[in-house]
């Protein structure tokens, strides 16, 4: 009879374990979610040329932004 039990309580603890690590994982996910829709997209002040002047090849680079970024005039803040 007390190995039903004991069985009975494992049993409990492993559902009740199961449950704690799922509402976590729900948990972390909503948060995650959550960060990616309310992050802030581009915004008029955004410095496109910031990134390629940090690229040693941006003088000479054919791809359009870099193009783009040395035809724009620079932004003095």
């Amino acid at each position: 009879m007390p190995d039903k039990m004991t069985d009975s309580r494992v049993e409990h603890r492993r559902q009740w374990l199961k449950t704690c690590w799922r509402w976590a994982a729900l948990s972390v996910l909503s948060v995650l979610t959550g960060r990616l829709i309310l992050r802030p997209g581009p915004t008029a002040a955004c410095d496109r040329r910031l990134a390629c002047d940090r690229c040693g090849q941006w003088q000479h680079c054919g791809l359009p932004k870099a193009d783009q970024a040395r035809r724009e005039p620079t932004r003095s803040g």
